[in-house]
């Protein structure tokens, strides 16, 4: 035993920490931490060797300065002897094979268990690497607190919550075999078991496989250890372990209160209390059994159970593939005879299947659940109809392991369980339980007891967690009592929720007091406890599930939420210290039966994006800037019941104002659509493959350029919802949070600065302008650190005059990002030089006040600090030399000089005087010191000490982190392997060989999350052995924390100057380099890394690495994957790719939920082959709307057992959207005769009374709706006919339910076929001169497009076509040249072929082609126009000689003779391509003119350069000051142009623009609508032209906004058809009612909106032209004698032009318009003739002679022609706006003639500008003036 003394400063030790003169290989000392209950006095009174020797101990470093002020000299040598053989041990170690290395920690392993001394070598074997370094965790920021709570098992817990482990189990996760057998020959371990190896299936299974609980082993020990926790960190060492814990003991929460053996229905109280009796009511109305159906079976894992007690024996589960007392195990489960269940307790060789109850706990629960009612027994089970599977696990005492308890539950689930009770717990988590749960969770739902300690879940409260019924999955259940307390209802003894929605809950609260219920030997009892509160709730999850018994429909999870929200909140408790009243919901049977739980919305995250693509100020730098306009997606979790119709609005607040004076607004409001139970929903990220890129619908916001720095914008989010499980739920459920921005306004600082050079990052930055080799910077702005800054050697970085730096950025709201390490490097100087009344400033962000200001030093590093103000400095020696390690740490320091002179290994300050320090931190070797006061205002620190000039330190803290608890491996060869099943672990590969192996990345199993970190070091540029190949880095892209993947950090390079790290050839799971980036910590993160090199990355994985899942594909019900990954209601096909072949006799697991354990439902499926597996899986509103998370589990390789796939979570996801407007799916098809096709499906709306159909020509334009009344809810298809060719059409539809409609679907689009032809015009071509090339031109247009123009030619001899592709050098031209030798000796015949991609037309063709001759040389004029080929650029062609622009068109074709795009007939100057216009008309053009209107004012300075009436313009009011001098108006008047001064409805300015007189009225300038009058047929629908002119004649305004007005009550159906195309602007459809008495008509009230807009001022292009059709049905209740009333007025006109308003009022008609004569009868043979005689012009007799009918009322020729006069234009059949007898004429009289079809129209009597042009329309105006029914 070794002799060792302490060292305390000041004579004052405290919180257990002791400092060791060990002097070691680095020259430092060691720093011991004991206990945190042992005192000062314990500890100097302790051997030190024994303190040594504990596990609770961690070294610490401490300079050899220090050891050396003891006077112990023969310690001291001590110390060296003792370094020296742990140096030569731990070289020893690291030098040897991995086999020696693992058995040295075998060896090391068998020593802690028997208790023997550890010899130095194997203290370094069951060290972790990083230990025996001293390196703490990179990247980490150290923030001192006092520490009241300590991690267990990932878990922050409160130090006086312990979990208690057995002494002599742990369980571990260990993939080899050969491994085990090597640990089960220890002599101190008895035996190692696979607990699980022998779990099979059985019938009522639903496949639920345990292939990943196979690799669990129970380790038993010899003899109890003294420290088991210890035992599991030493088996992480071994390569073979994964996962190595404790088992946790749980004990049973429930105590008897009395034994009365008698009938006690009348004192269940709590059956009332849970509402259960009228839940049996409620179950017995609808037809289902009152207390449950007998399928379900309720697993009790307890105490066992009398499956005797005669209230419970009917209702005992039995096991069907067991036989009774055969003593064989039937079923070949591995226990015998459990027909009613089994015992688990302890090692399988105990098991049995004989689950009686020796202590009466667990028939205490089973009675409480179901008991028999209706036999005269006793008491009566919440479900008393249900069957009982009874588990026994716990001991006589009580007590319950983890290891028992995960093997329970499994039992459980194997064989049916549709609940799981659980009541029991205990603090601390374990793996193996949590694994086992989530693998039952697929198919039971989970309830368990929260506890009887009386207190909270949380160390927040000042409580820690109880398991299992913290877990996220598992329904925790506090214990309620009959009679409240002052408080509520909740029980004194009863544990209780800390914080709602924080991830660690107690859900419900039930009946736990006074519960009778029965126990063994046909007994009852009375008990207390939260043990007797869980099987409350799991009878009521029974009652649910019997209801809702289809699990591939209601999952776990939404039985979860039917008897976990659905009950009301109800009053538990009063907080004693903030007197506030605590409620909880209380466990109510009927809602949870007939009630759905309501939505409980929260923000889950929020993301920014400031792309360029949306404002030009935008950085693209993930934060919120001045100036700058962001888009933001949220994305929200609904945490119960289903949402419907979620609409989010954002808002600012901000103190007084209603919302931030900095901030606008632009959108403030999305709706989500449905988000379903506990689902995550967002506003639409957008993917590029697994890199999200931006939001599809973002919420849009500006900030001011003004905005001052680190501003915070205050966000307010309000939610609203619909119960999407209730459509009779009327409520609209709102939820309201807060987030905060931070607005940044600062340049940021360059990665590296060295030069001041102009150009350089430096020089671009530096303030005073010199080119000295130093960078200055001074306050003219703030000084943004937000990464590594490395000052490079021989560059100075100096600030002045009050600069303010700040370090650390706010964290970048980006998806898939994380927060940079921000800290100075200095290799060169830094310098700070300012006074003390301005000073400079270093500080954090306010983001992270505690973070600290990191400088690193090196051995070229120059630090000097005068009239700093500094929060949290923190400086330390880089890596590379470790040794050397300094830091210091002041929140505030003034007037101060400091100097690192790093090559001595000294740390002196100057200028110290009046210095005070608010905070001290100086690692090494002294601890964070809190609360210092001094006496004379001085600290100093000389060669490492600290000296006595202190009067008091009053807390004392070591600042040393670890890595979160993460243990690493030191791995020499590493092939083939799995790494962080649980994403819990982190791994060290030094100079490792590793390949072929999967590092599995998953978020941190505590509540905080966390990194999966891994450290890579060695060099391998310089070492062969370090090989990192075909390996598959596997994290969770859609976790958009980046803070939560795997972390791969490339450790210290040992050589300078940096070096690369080869990564390349390695699966990363995407090729985003950005994604990588975010992986790997290397040199770009930290100076002193190396830099990794990963390209070549493998974009398809190596078949030799370790088996893992490379993809997830899910097919829709069409067979296809959507690119968003969104499906909907319907079937499924799922495919699940591995990267080697698989063992395809064991399946793996499948599974999806929207939250942990994502195992809500499992996907049915076998292996499609080696590497592929299939399953299906129908989608249903009850999967739940929003994202959804894929588990994929336990595939084994193939030809070897041990490769076993890990837990493979959240790496693949999917939106389900099965409900609401989200779930509405249309598709639209062009056709042929100009029709699109459109079919939709709808997958929610079930009360619905049909569709309604819309249509714009534009994606985000006006949508149109086109059918005139709701389509009948059974038709899904609609073809629209009323479509232009060519053109892209949009459409959606809606959902009328009752008087609502619902939101908009999806938009599809369509393209209807054109079927109009090309037009080709072409000159031909027919000489060519010899020896010279042939250029052939066409103009071809289309109504559409061209997609493709050829040359068929070949030459005179031959018989073969040659084809050539035409260029289309500019506008509808289309050339191709051929070269003398293709045209041949004779010449070619060639013609050219067009298409638009539907059809084609031609110049010549095959049969009929041009034909070009070769002319002979000798022909000097060969076209003879009188002009020599030589100075003829056409030759051939005798009407043209000359080209002025060059471009192949003669001068005498050439509308544009010199290619300026003014035609020569506007041309003031069309040879000259630098003029067109010559507004004075004095021959120079206006670009050469410098006075364009010769007013004398040169156009600079004259403010009307166009126009000589004036040049100057005083008032700016944009009317010349001479102009208004002459026409009477004020030139000192800036508003008189909007004046009218002669009253005639056009003000001053447009008289200006127009060139008319002010003061002269004008009334010709008017737009006028009008209508020819005619007669409206009651019987049928009219079309009533609706024309338009000016009375100025002119044909180009600036369009038209109108309303066009009725009457309501004279209307059936009204809708404006056969719009005018040209510049439509808009169209309303809606009847909407008139608010003001627009149009001065008392007669009309209501009105239809149309508008047309043209920006060139070119509408409508011809007068009388006709702009619509009022198409209009009369409503039959008028009277027929009534007038029916149309009227006009404006939105907006031409500002030039009134609107002249007229009224109409028009005669009705009882029959048909076509019966011309009025006989009744519509005949050919009469009124046919005579409309056809009418179109001809016939007049008198000649109109009427021998066609009129017998009974004809209209049998003159006057009242005859005045009939057809009032209605001649509903006589315009096909809609050109003419009434021709040789069109319209012959289509009515083949009608009558009964032709349809295509030969009603056939022999081009459709007319020329036609609107309706297909029989179909033209049928339907026919039928219509026939006044026959229309049906289509």
């Amino acid at each position: 035993m070794k002799s060792w003394q302490y060292i305390a400063i000041g004579g004052l030790l405290t919180s257990g920490l002791l400092y060791l003169t060990l002097n070691n290989d680095k020259n430092e000392s060691t720093i011991l931490q004991v206990p945190n209950t042992a005192s000062s006095s314990a500890i100097l009174n302790t051997d030190i060797q024994s303190v040594m020797d504990s596990p609770d101990f961690i070294p610490k470093k401490i300079p050899s300065s220090v050891a050396q002020s003891t006077s112990d000299e023969a310690v001291k040598a001590e110390v060296e002897q003792y370094q020296k053989r742990y140096k030569s041990a731990r070289r020893e170690f690291e030098q040897a094979s991995p086999a020696e290395q693992k058995q040295t920690r075998l060896e090391a392993l068998d020593h802690i268990l028997s208790g023997e001394t550890l010899e130095p070598i194997h203290e370094i074997a069951v060290k972790q690497p990083w230990e025996r370094d001293g390196r703490i965790k990179p990247n980490s920021q150290f923030t001192p607190e006092e520490k009241t709570s300590i991690n267990v098992n990932g878990m922050e817990m409160d130090l006086s919550y312990t979990p208690d482990y057995v002494p002599t189990e742990l369980m571990m996760y260990a993939t080899n075999d050969n491994f085990v057998n090597e640990l089960g020959a220890l002599g101190t371990i008895s035996q190692v078991s696979s607990p699980f190896a022998n779990m099979r299936n059985v019938p009522k299974t639903n496949n639920v496989s345990k292939r990943d609980m196979r690799n669990w082993r129970k380790v038993t020990l010899s003899v109890p250890a003294q420290d088991i926790a210890m035992v599991t960190k030493v088996l992480e060492t071994f390569d073979e372990v994964l996962v190595s814990e404790p088992v946790v003991e749980r004990r049973i929460n429930g105590v008897p209160v009395s034994e009365i053996n008698d009938t006690k229905y009348s004192d269940q109280w709590y059956l009332d209390g849970a509402n259960v009796k009228q839940a049996w009511a409620s179950l017995e109305a609808e037809g289902l059994p009152a207390g449950g159906s007998r399928d379900v079976v309720i697993a009790v894992i307890d105490s066992g159970v009398d499956y005797t007690h005669p209230d419970l024996a009917n209702n005992m589960w039995v096991n069907p593939g067991e036989i009774p007392d055969n003593g064989i195990d039937d079923d070949g489960n591995g226990f015998v005879d459990d027909i009613h269940g089994v015992d688990v307790i302890s090692q399988p060789s105990n098991h049995n299947g004989d689950p009686q109850d020796a202590h009466g706990h667990g028939t205490h629960v089973a009675g409480i659940i179901a008991a028999q009612g209706g036999n005269n027994e006793g008491i009566v089970g919440v479900a008393y109809n249900t069957k009982i599977m009874a588990i026994k696990a716990a001991q006589y005492s009580g007590i319950l392991t983890s290891a028992d308890i995960a093997e329970a539950i499994l039992y459980s689930v194997e064989h049916g369980a549709d609940v799981i009770n659980m009541s029991f717990g205990g603090y601390g988590s374990s793996q193996v339980e949590e694994d086992a749960l989530a693998t039952a969770y697929a198919q039971a739902v989970l309830i368990s007891s929260a506890g009887n300690d009386g207190k909270p879940n949380q160390s927040l409260c000042k409580g820690a967690p109880s398991y299992p019924a913290s877990y996220a999955w598992v329904v925790g259940v506090m214990a309620t009592q009959e009679i409240a307390a002052e408080g509520g209802y909740l029980t004194g003894f009863s544990n209780r929720d800390c914080v709602a929605d924080n991830g660690i809950e107690y859900e419900v609260m039930a009946p736990g007091s006074g519960i009778w219920s029965t126990l063994p030997n046909n007994s009852y009892g009375a008990w207390n406890g939260t043990s007797m509160a869980a099987p409350v709730v799991s009878g009521v999850a029974a009652l649910a599930r019997t209801k809702w018994p289809d699990k591939s429909k209601y999952s776990s999870r939404f039985i979860m939420g039917q008897i976990a929200s659905t009950g009301d909140f109800d009053r538990a408790f009063i907080d004693m210290n903030s007197g506030e009243q605590i409620s909880y919901r209380k466990s109510d049977a009927n809602l949870a039966v007939t009630k759905t739980p309501s939505p409980k919305l929260t923000i889950e995250a929020n993301y920014i994006f400031d792309k360029v693509t949306r404002s030009s100020s935008n950085d693209e730098d993930g934060r919120v800037d001045a100036g700058e306009t962001i888009e933001l997606a949220l994305q929200i979790r609904n945490r119960w019941g289903k949402a419907d119709n979620v609409n989010v609005t954002i808002s600012t607040p901000s103190g007084v104002f209603e919302s931030d004076p900095n901030v606008t607004l632009v959108t403030d409001n999305v709706n989500f659509g449905a988000v379903g139970s506990f689902n995550v929903d967002d506003n639409g990220l957008i993917y590029d493959e697994e890199l999200v890129t931006g939001v599809a619908t973002p919420f849009v916001f500006s900030v001011a350029n003004d905005t001052p720095n680190n501003h915070l914008i205050p966000f307010t989010v309000t939610i609203t919802a619909e119960n999407g499980l209730d459509e009779s739920d009327n409520t609209l459920y709102k939820f309201e949070e807060q987030f905060f921005y931070l607005v940044q306004k600062g340049r940021q600082l360059p990665a590296v600065i060295d030069s001041d050079a102009a150009g350089t990052d430096g020089g671009n930055i530096d303030t005073d302008g010199l080119q000295d080799g130093i960078v200055t910077l001074d306050d003219s702005s703030l000084w943004i650190i937000d990464r590594p800054l490395l000052i490079a050697e021989n560059t100075t970085l100096k600030f002045v005059n009050g600069a303010y730096v700040q370090f650390y950025s706010p964290e970048p709201d980006i998806p898939q990002s994380s927060l940079k390490q921000s800290y100075i490097q200095v290799n060169g100087k830094l310098k700070v030089e300012s006074s003390p009344e301005n000073r400079v400033v270093f500080r954090p962000s306010t983001s992270y006040p505690s973070y600290t200001v990191q400088i690193v030093t090196s051995d070229t590093a120059v630090i000097e600090l005068d009239g700093l103000d500094v929060q949290n400095l923190y400086f330390h020696k880089g890596e590379l030399n470790p040794n050397n390690k300094k830091a210091y740490e002041v929140e505030y320091v003034s007037n101060s000089r400091v100097s690192v002179v790093s090559n001595s290994s000294v740390l002196t300050y100057y200028n110290l005087d009046n210095r005070s320090f608010d905070k001290v931190i100086y690692v090494p070797p002294f601890p964070y010191m809190k609360n210092i006061s001094t006496s004379t205002g001085n600290i100093f620190y000389k060669l490492g000490h600290l000296s006595d000039y202190y009067t008091s330190i009053n807390e004392v803290f070591s600042p040393y982190l670890t890595w979160f608890e993460l243990p690493q491996m030191n791995m020499s060869l590493v092939d083939n392997s799995m790494f962080g099943i649980t994403g819990r672990f982190g791994q060290k590969l030094r100079n490792a060989h590793y390949s072929d192996s999967v590092m599995l990345g998953n978020k941190l199993h505590n509540q905080k999350g966390g990194t999966s970190v891994s450290v890579i070091e060695g060099t391998n540029a310089f070492n062969a052995n370090s090989v990192v190949k075909n390996n598959a880095f596997l994290t969770n892209y859609n976790e958009l924390n980046a803070g939560k993947w795997l972390s791969l950090v490339i450790g210290p390079s040992n050589t300078t100057p940096i070096t690369e790290f080869d990564l390349s050839s390695n699966f990363w799971g995407t090729n985003k380099t950005q994604l990588i980036d975010e992986i790997l910590y290397d040199v770009n993160d930290d100076f002193d890394l190396q830099r990794a090199v990963y390209q070549p990355i493998l974009t398809t994985p190596s078949e030799s690495t370790y088996p893992f899942v490379v993809d997830v594909e899910i097919l829709d019900s069409a067979g296809n994957e959507p690119s968003d990954k969104r499906y909907g209601v319907g079937a499924s096909t799922w495919r699940v790719t591995f990267n080697r072949d698989m063992d395809t006799v064991k399946q793996p697991v499948v599974t999806f939920g929207p939250a942990e354990p994502f195992t809500d439902f499992q996907i049915g499926g076998d292996w499609a082959d080696a590497r592929t597996w299939e399953g299906t899986f129908a989608f249903s509103p009850t999967s739940g709307d929003g994202l959804q998370k894929i588990r994929v589990i336990g595939a084994v390789a193939a030809n070897n057992p041990g490769l076993v796939t890990g837990d493979d979570k959240e790496r693949f996801q999917f939106e389900l959207i099965t409900s609401g407007v989200e779930a509405l799916n249309m598709q639209a098809t062009g056709g042929e005769q100009d029709q699109v096709t459109l079919n939709w499906t709808q997958d929610d709306f079930d009360l619905l009374n049909g569709y309604n159909v819309y249509r714009s020509l534009s994606e985000n334009g006006t949508y149109e709706r086109l059918n005139s009344s709701t389509l009948n809810k059974d038709i899904t298809t609609f073809v629209d006919d009323y479509v232009t060719p060519g053109v892209p059409h949009y459409y959606y539809f809606t959902v009328v339910t009752g008087r609502n409609e619902s939101g908009p679907s999806n938009i599809a689009m369509a393209v209807p076929q054109d079927t109009i032809p090309p037009t080709v015009s072409h000159q031909p071509k027919t000489v060519v001169q010899a020896e010279t090339s042939l250029t052939l031109r066409a103009t071809i247009t289309d109504n559409i497009r061209i997609t493709s123009t050829q040359l068929h030619y070949r030459q005179i001899s031959d018989t073969d076509w040659k084809i050539r592709d035409m260029v289309n050098p500019s506008g509808t031209l289309y050339t191709i040249t051929l070269n003398s030798s293709e045209l041949g000796d004779q010449g070619i015949e060639y013609f050219i072929l067009a298409s638009d991609g539907d059809s084609s037309a031609s110049a010549g063709s095959e049969s009929s082609p041009f034909k070009v001759t070769i002319a002979l040389a000798s022909d000097l004029d060969s076209d003879g126009d009188g002009v020599s080929n030589a100075d003829d650029l056409f030759p051939f062609n005798r009407n043209e000689f000359a080209d002025h622009d060059l471009d192949g068109i003669g001068n005498n074709s050439d509308t544009d003779d010199d290619n300026d795009l003014v035609l020569d007939v506007d041309d003031a100057f069309p040879k000259d391509v630098n003029e067109s216009v010559d507004t004075d008309g004095d021959g120079i053009g206006n670009n050469a003119d410098s006075d364009d209107d010769n007013d004398g004012t040169d156009d600079g300075a004259d403010r009307f350069p166009l126009d000589d009436r004036g040049a100057l313009d005083s008032d700016r009011d944009g009317m010349p000051d001479e102009w208004e001098d002459n026409n009477g108006l004020d030139k000192n008047n800036r508003f008189d142009g909007l004046n009218d001064l002669d009253l005639d409805g056009i003000i001053n300015l447009t008289e200006f623009d127009n060139q008319t007189d002010p003061q002269q009225a004008n009334d010709n300038k008017q737009q006028v609508v009008y209508l020819n009058n005619q007669i409206l047929n009651r019987l049928s629908t009219n079309f009533v032209p609706v024309l338009y002119t000016t009375q100025d004649s002119n044909t180009g305004t600036t369009g038209l906004g109108l309303r066009v007005h009725v009457k309501r009550a004279q209307v059936e159906d009204i809708e404006l058809e056969n719009l005018l195309n040209l510049d439509l602007l808009a169209y309303d459809p809606t009847l909407r009612s008139e608010q003001g008495n627009e149009d001065n008509n008392p007669n009309t009230d209501a009105y239809l909106t149309v508008a047309w807009a043209s920006q060139s001022a070119a509408w409508p292009g011809q007068l009388d032209r006709k702009l619509f059709d009022i198409a209009v049905k009369v409503n039959q209740q008028i009277n027929a004698d009534e007038l029916f009333h149309i009227d006009f007025s404006t939105i907006t006109n031409d500002r030039r032009y009134r609107f002249a308003k007229q009224s109409y009022q028009l005669a009705q008609s009882e029959g048909a318009l076509l019966d011309i004569d009025n006989d009744g009868v519509v005949d050919a043979l009469t009124d046919g003739i005579l409309l056809l005689r009418y179109m001809f012009g016939f007049e008198n007799d000649a109109l009427i002679s021998n066609v009129v009918g017998i009974d004809a009322i209209r049998n003159d020729a006057l009242s005859i022609a005045q009939f057809m006069d009032d209605n001649r234009t509903q006589f315009d059949i096909d809609g050109n706006g003419e009434v021709d007898a040789l069109t319209d004429g012959i289509l009515v009289l083949r009608y009558m003639f009964t032709f349809r079809g295509n030969i009603l129209i056939a022999n081009d009597v459709i007319g020329e500008n036609a609107t309706r042009t297909t029989a179909a329309k033209i049928e339907n105006v026919l039928a219509t003036l026939s006044g026959e029914e229309v049906t289509g």
